[in-house]
Order: structure tokens, then C-alpha cells, then sequence
């Protein structure tokens, strides 16, 4: 019998932390939006939230960083999804620690080109979530599974625009990734406290304009923000005498 057991445990099949369907099921609606954030950790949210301000404040001075944290997600993710194909105990963790360290490691030496995916990556949510914000206020739901061509135009848009004026590729990259893990991270806290749960749940799921307004505000104020800060330390630097 014990044996018989140890078979079957050992003939699961072991998950990855997190699947590609599951993270595109959440962007389907404004409800599967709301109901992911309901279930994300409380320290997700309190991580979601104080990096997200670092994104959107902070994004340009510290972007190799962010990069290389990015890419040790995305790393992570991919390994873990390797993990599960291999049939044996904690491939998964093992996995997602070494696709991590891999896919760091390479976007150190290769930054500019990082950049640019981590920018058509942004771009791709972007495109997508405009996409279907367009066709639900225009109330066209049937162009709501093409919304895939907003992902690609955002893809392309924001990936190109980091070999051409890199500076504003990276600020609006941080400041819309900034904005989503803010809104993620604050929304999520939030819902967890039941005497403001139903409102916001109503509030996000009924209107459709609310969610990428909330979006929409952080990104705008990290873009500017974050291009003050660096025309006043330019304007610095030219005004210092010649040594």
C-alpha cells in the first residue's frame, strides 16, 4: 500500500507557479481582474504596492535593476513551466531558481535588447487592455476576440521604440508597469477588508471607465514625473562652470 501510494504522488503531475491561461484569464474581464486581486497573498499586495511606487518614481534611475528583476521573473515563470514536464520532486522550484538566475544573468550583457522586450511586453497588456476598453465603450463586444491585435500593436510599438529613443521607452515602460502593480497591489489590500470589498467590487465591475482610469493616472504622472527629474539634472549639468 505504501508503495502503491508513493506511485501516485510521485505520477502527479506538478504545476508551475503560474500558467500563461491564468494570467490571460485574469485580463479577460474587469471581473476575472477583480476576483485575481481577491485572491493575491496580502504581502503580494504590500510587494505589488511599494514596488510599483518605485517603478513609477524611480524607474529611469534604477532601471537596469528593475530589468534584471524582470527578467528573473519571467525566468522563474518559464522554468518552472520546464519543471512541470519533468517528472520529479521539486522540479518546479528547482527549475524556476535556475530559469531566474539564467535569464538575469543574460540581461545584464544584453540590456538594450531586455529593455526592448520588457517595453513590447508592457506594450502587448497595454495594447490589449485598450483594446477592449475601445470595443466595450463603443459597444462592439464582438471585436472583443480580436483584441489579441491590440496586444501586437503594443507589442511591436513599445519594443521598437527602445532601439529608437530609449530614455522614453524605459520611462514609459517602469511607469506603466508601476502603475499596474500599484493599482494591483493597493485594489487587492483593499478587497480584503470586507466593509469596502462590495463597494469596490461594484464600482470596478459596473463601470468600465473606472479601472483604466486608475491605470491610466499613476502612468501619465510616473511618465512626467520621472522626465522632470531628469530635464532638471540635464539643465544641472550644463550649468556647472567647466573645470
Amino acid at each position: 500500500m505504501p508503495q502503491a501510494v508513493a506511485t501516485e504522488i510521485q505520477s502527479e503531475k506538478q504545476a508551475p507557479l503560474i500558467t500563461v491561461d491564468e494570467i490571460l484569464d485574469m485580463f479577460k474581464s474587469q471581473k476575472n481582474f477583480v476576483d485575481g486581486l481577491t485572491e493575491l497573498h496580502i504581502v503580494v499586495g504590500i510587494i505589488f504596492a511599494v514596488a510599483g511606487v518605485v517603478y513609477i518614481l524611480y524607474g529611469w534611475k534604477v532601471f537596469k535593476t528593475l530589468v534584471i528583476l524582470n527578467a528573473a521573473i519571467l525566468g522563474a515563470v518559464a522554468g518552472s513551466h520546464l519543471g512541470a514536464l519533468i517528472q520529479k520532486p521539486n522540479m518546479v522550484i528547482y527549475m524556476a531558481v535556475a530559469g531566474g538566475l539564467i535569464f538575469a544573468t543574460l540581461a545584464w550583457p544584453t540590456m538594450k535588447f531586455a529593455v526592448s522586450i520588457m517595453g513590447a511586453l508592457a506594450g502587448s497588456v497595454l495594447g490589449y487592455g485598450v483594446w477592449k476598453y475601445v470595443v466595450h465603450a463603443l459597444s462592439k463586444p464582438e471585436l472583443t476576440q480580436h483584441a489579441w491585435a491590440g496586444a501586437l500593436i503594443g507589442l511591436v510599438v513599445l519594443g521598437m521604440l527602445a532601439f529608437i529613443l530609449f530614455r522614453v521607452a524605459i520611462i514609459a515602460w517602469t511607469s506603466f508597469q508601476g502603475s499596474m502593480m500599484c493599482v494591483m497591489g493597493v485594489l487587492s489590500l483593499l478587497l480584503k477588508y470586507d466593509y469596502v470589498a462590495d463597494s469596490i467590487n461594484d464600482a470596478l465591475t459596473s463601470n468600465i471607465h473606472l479601472l483604466p482610469l486608475l491605470v491610466a493616472v499613476p502612468t501619465g504622472f510616473g511618465f512626467i514625473f520621472q522626465d522632470a527629474a531628469l530635464l532638471k539634472k540635464e539643465k544641472k549639468k550644463k550649468k556647472k562652470p567647466a573645470e
